[in-house]
C-alpha cells in the first residue's frame, strides 16, 4: 500500500489485489510518490530536486531548519505533536439530497480553493501529496502515508504561500492525518458529502496534485466502479475503498473524490498497478464517512481507536432469514451486552435487516460510543439488546 518513491531506501512494495489465476497480482499502491519516479535514476533526482525546494508562491525564506512538525522514530508512526484540540468536533456531512447537480467547471470553482499541496521532509525523502481544508481555521486531511516518517511538513494554499504543519492525528491502519495549520485569514473548508449515498455509475471527479506542484489543481473525470470495495494489503489488513474510474496518479494522495454536487465523498489514496500489464482507471478512496469518524477523533482528542464497530462476525441466515451472529469479540460491548454465537439478528433499530450489509448500511455514519438497538432470537425466544459501538482497535 505505501510506495513512497524515495530515492533512498528504495520503495519496500505494497499491498495486492487479486486476479484470476495464473496471472501476477497487481499491486494496490498509495499515489503519493514524489513525482512521475522510478521511470529512471535521472528523473527520481531531478523529482528530489522540485520538492525540497521551497513551496510555490513562498515569498518568505526558505529556512528548511525549522523546528520539526511531527517526530518519528524508526518503524513508529509520528508522535501526536501539540496541535490544538476542539472538544466534540464534528465533521459535518451533507446529504446530496440537499445540493443540486453542479457542472464540472462550477464543481471546479467551489472546491479548488479548498485543495492545498502537502510538502513532508525526512532525513532519506523529500515528498509531495495533497490535502484538502476541513475548517476556517486550519484543519486539513490527508492520508498517513503522506506524512509518515516526516520530520517537517509543510502545506502551499492554492493563492500561494507556505505554511508549517502540527500533526493533529495519525492513523495508518485507516491512511488518514489530520495536519494543522495557522493561517493568517480563514481558510475555505471543503463540503463532504455521504459516501453511503453512491451508487454505481454515479459521475465522480478527482482533484488534487499529480506529479507534484506544477500540476496544481488538477481534475479528472469518471464514475463510480464500486462501492465498499475489499483491496487486500501486503500486511495482511483489508481497505473498504470506493473504486473509481477517475485518473489518479503519483500526488494524489490525500486529494478530493467529489460527486457531482461539489461534495468530497472520498479521500483518493491508491491505484492498482501491475509490473507485467497495463491497468487504467482503477483508483481507490476512503469513504467519506470513514473520513469524518478520524477527523473527529483525531481533531477532539490526537487519538483515532478505529472505525465503529459491533465486533461481531456474522452471515446471512436463510431459514429463516436474519444474520446469524458467528463470532463475538470477548471486548466488544455486544459480548458485554450478552450477544453470542448462535444468535440471530433480524432487526436493528426496528428496521429488518437479511443480510450484513443492511447491518452495515444502518450503522453507516455512527461513530465510538452510539449504540444500536438489535433484535435477536435465541433459541426460538425473541429479545432486544442494545449495543454501543466499539472502535476496531480496541477489538481482541
Amino acid at each position: 500500500m505505501r510506495d513512497y518513491y524515495r530515492p533512498l531506501p528504495p520503495p519496500a512494495g505494497g499491498g495486492e489485489a487479486s486476479l484470476p489465476a495464473r496471472r501476477r497480482r497487481p499491486r494496490a499502491v498509495a499515489v503519493l510518490g514524489v513525482t512521475a519516479a522510478l521511470l529512471a535514476l535521472a528523473v527520481v533526482v531531478l523529482a528530489v530536486l522540485l520538492l525540497t525546494r521551497p513551496p510555490q508562491g513562498w515569498t518568505g525564506e526558505w529556512t528548511p531548519d525549522l523546528p520539526p512538525a511531527l517526530q518519528t522514530e524508526e518503524g513508529e508512526p509520528p508522535a501526536i505533536a501539540d496541535a490544538p484540540r476542539v472538544a466534540e468536533f464534528s465533521l459535518p456531512l451533507v446529504s446530496s439530497g440537499e445540493r443540486e447537480v453542479l457542472s464540472p467547471q462550477d464543481n471546479y470553482r467551489k472546491n479548488i480553493d479548498s485543495i492545498v499541496g502537502v510538502y513532508a521532509f525526512g532525513e532519506n525523502f523529500g515528498g509531495f501529496g495533497t490535502g484538502v481544508i476541513l475548517t476556517e481555521d486550519g484543519y486539513i486531511v490527508t492520508n498517513a502515508h503522506v506524512v509518515e516518517d516526516a520530520d517537517e511538513v509543510w502545506v502551499e494554499l492554492y493563492g500561494g504561500g507556505g505554511l508549517p504543519c502540527t500533526l493533529a492525528g495519525f492513523d495508518p491502519v485507516s491512511d488518514l492525518a489530520v495536519l494543522k495549520v495557522e493561517p493568517e485569514s480563514p481558510l475555505h473548508p471543503a463540503e463532504f458529502g455521504v459516501s453511503e449515498e453512491l451508487e454505481v455509475g454515479d459521475t465522480a471527479l478527482a482533484l488534487g496534485n499529480p506529479l507534484g506542484s506544477e500540476l496544481w489543481g488538477t481534475m479528472t473525470e469518471g464514475i463510480i466502479s464500486a462501492i465498499s470495495r475489499d483491496v487486500a494489503m501486503d500486511d495482511g489488513t483489508t481497505m473498504t475503498l470506493i473504486q473509481t474510474t477517475a485518473a489518479l496518479n503519483s500526488g494524489n494522495s490525500g486529494g478530493a473524490l467529489l460527486n457531482d454536487r461539489g461534495q468530497v465523498v472520498g479521500i483518493t489514496n491508491m491505484k492498482l498497478m501491475a509490473d507485467d500489464n497495463t491497468i487504467e482507471g482503477l483508483g481507490f478512496a476512503i469513504p467519506s464517512t470513514l473520513v469524518k469518524q478520524a477527523a473527529d477523533a483525531m481533531v477532539s482528542t490526537g487519538v483515532f481507536t478505529g472505525a465503529a464497530s459491533l465486533g461481531i462476525t456474522a452471515f446471512i441466515a436463510y431459514d429463516p432469514e436474519g444474520v446469524l451472529v458467528q463470532t463475538v469479540d470477548p471486548a466488544s460491548d455486544a459480548y458485554a451486552q450478552g450477544l453470542r454465537p448462535g444468535d440471530r439478528i433480524t432487526a436493528v433499530d426496528g428496521v429488518s435487516v437479511h443480510s450484513v450489509d443492511e447491518v452495515n448500511d444502518l450503522k453507516a455514519g455512527l461513530s465510538v460510543g452510539d449504540t444500536l438497538t438489535l433484535t435477536v432470537v435465541r433459541e426460538g425466544e425473541e429479545f432486544t439488546v442494545t449495543v454501543a459501538l466499539v472502535g476496531a482497535y480496541t477489538l481482541s
